[in-house]
This record gives C-alpha cells, sequence and structure tokens, in this order.
C-alpha cells in the first residue's frame, strides 16, 4: 500500500481524513486509482464518499457545487480542486446517455456497481487499500478491458461507453475481453442517440493515441460508419493503410491527425465532415487548408502566397505532414522539402513581405495619391503585393508610388 500512498496528494489525504472524522467513509476512486496501479499519473483525483453534498459543504469551508443533482462538490484545499462525490445508485437510462436520477447510498459496493469498466471500479483507502469487488486489479495486471456484470447492460446504459471502451484500448494498449466486445457488437447501433461532440472527442482521443491502428477495429466492428461514414469506403477500396501510417508518425495533435486520415478524401468532403462533427472554425480552416495544398514543386512566390493563406503555424504543420507522407509514398521527393523549408525561412529572416500588412503603402497612402475609393484600392494594393513578393528589395513607399 506504501508505494501507491505516495502518489496520492496530501490534499486528497486530508479530504479522506476530515470525512472519516466527521463519521463518515471516503475513497480515492475511479480513473486515478487505475492510473495509480499502472504507475501513470493520473489527470486529477476523485474522491468517493458516503457523505451527502450537504454534508460536505457543511464539513470543509471552500466548495461550490459541480454536479451537485449527481452529488458532486468540489472542495478546495489549499490551491487544489477535488470532486468529491456521494456513493450512489443510478435509475433507468431515458436517452442511452444520462440516468433519470440518481440515489444516494451507503455502501461503496453499490456505488462501483455502476460504473463502466472493471478497471475503473475501484476504490483505494490510504490505510485499508482496495475495493475491488469486480476483479478490477486483477484486469489492469491482464491489461484487460472488461465491463462490470452483463456487457449489454453497461452499455444499453450509456451507449458511449462502446467508444470508451475502444478509447481506452487504444490509449492503455489493453485488450477487450470476448464478452464486452460481443456487447459492443450487439449494442453498437445505439450510437445513434449519441452526440455527434461527444462521439467526436471519443474518436479524436483514439486518433491522437500511440495506437491508431485501433481505426482498424473500428471498421471491423463496424462502428466506424458512426463516426465518418466517408472513411469507411477507405477501408472497403483497401485504400487505408498509408493514411493511418501517416497519422501514427505525425504529431499526436489532433488537426494533423485528421488531416491524414482524411487527405484522399479531399479538401471539400473534408471541410464538410469537420463541420458535421462539429468542430471549431479554426479547425476546420486548417483542416482544409492543409489537405488542399498537395503540390511540393512549387516556387518562392508560391510559397509566400501559402504564408499568406495560411499563417506561419499552419504552414509548419502543412510541412510537417507533408514531409512524413512524402517519406511514406516517395521518398524521392524529399529534396522538395527540403528546398520549401529552406526557401520558407529565408523568407522568414529577411523579413519579406508577403502579406499585406506589412506592404510599405496602405489604402489610406492609395487614396490619398488619388486612387478611387473601392474596388481599384484592393485590386491595386494586390497588385503591388505581387510586385514586392517578386522584388522584396523594393517594398518602400517611394518604389511603390512609381507602380501606382
Amino acid at each position: 500500500m506504501n508505494k501507491y500512498n505516495t502518489q496520492i496528494p496530501e490534499e486528497a489525504k486530508m479530504i479522506i481524513n476530515e470525512l472519516e472524522q466527521h463519521g463518515f467513509e471516503a475513497f480515492i476512486v475511479g480513473g486515478c486509482v487505475r492510473d495509480m496501479i499502472m504507475e501513470r499519473v493520473p489527470n486529477d483525483w476523485d474522491i468517493t464518499t458516503s457523505a451527502k453534498p450537504e454534508d460536505v459543504k457543511r464539513i470543509f469551508k471552500r466548495t461550490y457545487d459541480t454536479g451537485i443533482e449527481h452529488g458532486t462538490i468540489t472542495v478546495i484545499l489549499n490551491v487544489e480542486h477535488y470532486e468529491v462525490t456521494t456513493y450512489r445508485i443510478e435509475e433507468e437510462y431515458k436517452d442511452f446517455r444520462r440516468p433519470n436520477g440518481v440515489s444516494f447510498v451507503t455502501d461503496i459496493n453499490l456505488d462501483l456497481s455502476r460504473r463502466d469498466f472493471t478497471m475503473n471500479a475501484i476504490a483505494y483507502h490510504p490505510m485499508r487499500g482496495f475495493v475491488d469487488p469486480f476483479c478490477g486489479v486483477v484486469d489492469i495486471q491482464n491489461q484487460t478491458i472488461r465491463t462490470v456484470g452483463i456487457a449489454c447492460d453497461r452499455l444499453t446504459e450509456d451507449a458511449l461507453r462502446i467508444l470508451r471502451g475502444v478509447r481506452f484500448s487504444a490509449q492503455l494498449n489493453f485488450e477487450i475481453e470476448g464478452q464486452t466486445k460481443a456487447g459492443i457488437l450487439e449494442c453498437r447501433h445505439l450510437l445513434e442517440h449519441i452526440s455527434t461532440e461527444r462521439i467526436r472527442d471519443e474518436f479524436t482521443k483514439i486518433c491522437i493515441s500511440n495506437n491508431v491502428n485501433h481505426l482498424y477495429m473500428l471498421y471491423e466492428m463496424d462502428l466506424l460508419v458512426y463516426i465518418i461514414k466517408e472513411v469507411v469506403q477507405l477501408f472497403d477500396n483497401k485504400t487505408i493503410d498509408i493514411p493511418i501510417k501517416i497519422m501514427s508518425l505525425v504529431k499526436p495533435e489532433h488537426t494533423l491527425r485528421y488531416v491524414a486520415l482524411l487527405y484522399r478524401l479531399g479538401d471539400k468532403t473534408s471541410v464538410n465532415i469537420m463541420k458535421r462533427m462539429k468542430w471549431d472554425n479554426r479547425t476546420i480552416k486548417e483542416v482544409g487548408l492543409i489537405i488542399k495544398y498537395k503540390n511540393i514543386d512549387i516556387d518562392n512566390i508560391f510559397i509566400k502566397q501559402m504564408l499568406r493563406e495560411m499563417g506561419e503555424d499552419v504552414f509548419e504543420m502543412w510541412l510537417h505532414f507533408m514531409e512524413i507522407k512524402i517519406q511514406i509514398v516517395d521518398a524521392n521527393q524529399l529534396s522538395k522539402i527540403d528546398f520549401i523549408r529552406q526557401t520558407r525561412n529565408s523568407i522568414l529572416e529577411n523579413g519579406e513581405c508577403y502579406d499585406l500588412k506589412n506592404l510599405a503603402l496602405t489604402g489610406k497612402d492609395l487614396i490619398g495619391f488619388g486612387v478611387p475609393i473601392g474596388k481599384e484600392i484592393g485590386e491595386t494594393l494586390e497588385r503591388l503585393l505581387l510586385f514586392v513578393m517578386e522584388n522584396p528589395d523594393c517594398n518602400t513607399k517611394e518604389r511603390l508610388i512609381n507602380k501606382i
């Protein structure tokens, strides 16, 4: 037990101790216990207790309601925030995602029985050790994902667990055991009831994991059709291997991983997919721009035009993606990537103008020189910008005035 105790923050131990001093039970619970057993650093530490929300608020001076209808209060100790949740069981699920209500209980085992997978249904006490009624510790040691109880019961309660199982498998490199896999196959149609955003978030975690080959699992289990149906055709046509290989090699960042997955569908289809998945406008634009530019036979002027449209950060992502892609598809072309990178670096280091905001003349200047207000201002600025792109040393007012 001692090796686990050293991982638990002192504030979490203090919360457990304080609750016990007032006659209640309290444990560390859930994903943080799983991570602790796996010697991973938990992102946060959740506490479960027999104390009701009003008791927690009475015992601790600094709290705020997080999800009080589900029994969750956040306790602030020093500067750290800890979610403290009352033991509960859940009523019937109304929409394959949320229960109609919850009932507070005093038995930790009942609380653990409502959880999704055995590896997440473990509680730990710094003095008394594990409460593990579903053998989650053994499943973690065996790298196994198994539902708590009957698979279809757990997956029907919350259909998002179907994708969570695959996501955990990808993130942790665990195997999904047979009955759980069979339950996923039987219940997969329930994903139709889950919001686009929640499906997107689980799928993205798979895409940025170290096991992007789990996309094959999504396809084989007929889950991908509920996520991005257009990608199914890449599997059907056996043209998915290179995109998945690229995904595994580009940085684990959502924009790049989606670019790698979707680029064979083209920029317009990819943008429509990203919109349908309700991504933010910035991500949609970045994915579309990176996929749009497929040609690497480009010159100094074209690189400047790309920098203008993309910006430096997205251009760097494009360069990274294209380099990985060419390494896989045609390594003989890598010298072209080197040329593009060197040219880009030279443009930036020399401060060469590739955008109207850095042009020596402004629209206001043109009006002062008698250019009529209207579209002619924009057309003149564009013409001057192209001239400066071709002649970097001419970005001065004196030189540009002569070109109006």
